[in-house]
């Protein structure tokens, strides 16, 4: 069934196969131990001596201390070399959930300065400090630090793999590609932080640019990972799996909240009856949220005594925990709203409607599929009783299935009507049947225009509500209907676009959004007026429709370092501009 669960599709995008997290093949292979699993630091390591002032690393590239490294008396060079693997190794499995306390021990032991002599007796230590160097830099979101220091951590695997066992390589070599796919992680981090502005501008095409945007971010961290994740030893395969189910997570529960659903894809309105937008919700978050717990549950059942990583068990658990309380009631955008159709009270036998197919309703009240021919001949009937119900699951439906023969004159005799159901059907209509029409589509929305104009101002009388701020609205609001009715029309003829963007009977911000969704150059000057207007959402939407007028893109009302809409606009629009070519303007 079609509904309104696409309304919230931009909340659930991380829906993936076991293969996408990287634990699609058994997470086996030889022990890790002696790589870092063990979480205690030994006390008689004094921290505050490997700390180092505002959390920058001064460690240097060879390890040589000058005189300066740290000891303990008495100790041997053996014991040494123990102690500073049992900090690294605690360093790189802490998951702590005070982050700054992390920073701190990520620091002090990226910092340390060791001598030659240590690191010649244990070789793999100075690829692991490099690792938690990354590490380091990664948590403070210092992307182009933590990229150079996973390369010099390659590097430095590259000097001392040579006498190293074959085994101890391996897991060196899953180390340095966990530090390559965290640094890389840490750099979408930082594009996924950015705000983003197409659901509320109303604009689609700008919000599902983003939302390709943050899926191609995450895909890209997913493949970093992969290796690591899909790979031979058991702790990095873990910790890489983690790392991607996290992320994913923590973006889609991030884009669970409220919108302007006039960037939704709706389904056909009478296609519905009625629906528990909640109840509806549920099996694509059971989805979301199974395919989840059973990655984390399968993470963390990967952690055994040959590879204990207790830290990493009790976070898959929190994680499976949480997730297991998450239900539609907890989403933003669709929290238990029912949606009714106005019409559901009249319904009866024999009514026709579109629903991607002609259907008829049995006796039973169940829509069965209906021959193309018939359904059209008896919708076409029914134009001639307007205000049944008949009439309006007509027009809805001709406008779509055959809009050759819905008539301009029988959409308008809608739009006239006193019943507010009537009306609805008739803006649907409007919307649908200039889209489709490609004989006569241009004529249809010029004949219309004006009618369409005043059902929007008749119907502002009576509601001043914010308009798309539901589902039930969105779909059966006269409001919302109109604009939409009025941005298919001003899509068709764009003779009529210029006389609606002068329109002052449209509020400023609706007249904006009509033109930045078309970005016609012959805007231009509307676009240079209203990119400075005070209210932000008026401003945000010149400054996209105006760059995208100009043929060359040349930027002129572009402000990526203002605040809010202005600001997020103006980065997505450069974005966008960059990968287009320079002379034709963006298309509708």
């Amino acid at each position: 069934m079609h509904n309104v669960v696409v309304i919230a599709a931009a909340l659930f995008v991380v829906a993936q196969s076991p293969e996408d997290l990287g634990v699609g093949a058994p997470l086996s292979g030889p022990s890790a131990a002696d790589l870092g699993v063990d979480t205690g630091v030994d006390p008689s390591v004094d921290p505050a001596a490997a700390s180092v002032a505002g959390g920058e690393t001064a460690a240097p590239a060879d390890g040589g201390d000058g005189g300066r490294g740290r000891s303990v008396p008495g100790a041997t060079a053996n014991e040494r070399a123990a102690r500073l693997r049992a900090e690294l190794e605690g360093a790189l499995a802490d998951l702590s959930a005070d982050r700054r306390a992390l920073q701190q021990r990520l620091d002090g032991v990226a910092a340390l300065r060791v001598t030659e002599a240590v690191y010649a007796l244990d070789p793999p230590l100075k690829v692991l400090q490099r690792v938690v160097r990354v590490r380091s830099f990664a948590i403070a979101g210092r992307a182009d630090e933590a990229a150079a220091a996973a390369r010099d951590a390659g590097r430095t695997l590259d000097d001392v793999s040579g006498g190293l066992d074959a085994s101890v390589t391996r897991q060196l070599r899953a180390a340095v590609r966990f530090a390559d796919a965290l640094a890389e992680e840490t750099r979408a981090r930082a594009e996924l932080a950015r705000p983003v502005c197409g659901p509320a501008l109303g604009l689609r095409r700008l919000a599902q640019d983003e939302a390709r945007t943050r899926r191609r971010l995450l895909d890209g961290v997913a493949a970093a990972y992969a290796p690591v994740a899909r790979g031979a030893d058991r702790v990095w395969a873990r910790r890489a799996a983690f790392q991607v189910a996290a992320l994913y997570e923590e973006i889609a529960r991030r884009a669970d909240q409220p919108a302007d659903l006039r960037t939704a894809t709706l389904p056909p309105p009478y296609a519905l009856d009625v629906v528990d937008t909640g109840a509806l919700l549920q099996p694509a978050l059971d989805a979301w949220v199974g395919e989840l717990r059973r990655t984390y549950a399968e993470i963390g059942g990967a952690v055994d005594a040959r590879d204990p990583d207790e830290q990493l068990a009790a976070r898959t658990r929190e994680r499976v925990d949480a997730l297991a309380r998450y239900t539609p009631d907890d989403t933003a955008l669709l929290r238990g709203e029912r949606v009714e159709n106005p019409w559901l009270a009249v319904l009866h036998e024999g009514l026709v409607r579109v629903a991607g197919r002609p259907e008829r309703r049995n006796a039973q009240g169940r829509f069965v599929p209906a021959a193309t021919r018939a359904a059209v001949a008896t919708m076409s009937d029914a134009l001639s009783s307007p205000g049944s119900v008949d009439n309006a699951y007509a027009l809805t439906g001709l406008a779509r299935l055959a809009p050759t023969k819905l008539s301009a004159d029988a959409v308008l005799a809608a739009l006239d009507h006193v019943d507010e159901r009537v009306v609805v059907a008739g803006l649907i209509a409007a919307a649908d049947v200039v889209t489709h029409d490609a004989v006569d589509g241009a004529r249809k929305a010029a004949v219309l225009r004006e009618a369409v104009v005043a059902a929007y101002a008749a119907a502002t009388d009576d509601d001043k509500r914010a308009p798309f701020a539901t589902a039930q609205r969105a779909l059966y609001g006269r409001v919302e209907r109109a604009l939409l009715a009025l941005q298919a029309i001003a899509r068709v003829d764009r003779d009529g676009a210029e006389l609606l963007v002068r329109d002052e009977r449209l509020p400023v911000v609706e007249r904006a959004w009509l033109a930045a969704d078309l970005a016609d150059a012959r805007f231009a000057g509307a676009f240079d007026q209203w990119a400075w207007d005070k209210d932000e959402r008026v401003a945000a939407l010149a400054t996209w429709g105006g760059h995208f007028a100009r043929r060359q893109h040349t930027g002129y009302l572009l402000r990526p370092q203002a605040e809010g809409l202005v600001g997020c606009v103006s980065r997505a629009a450069a974005q966008v501009a960059s990968a287009l070519p320079a002379s034709p303007p963006l298309a509708p």
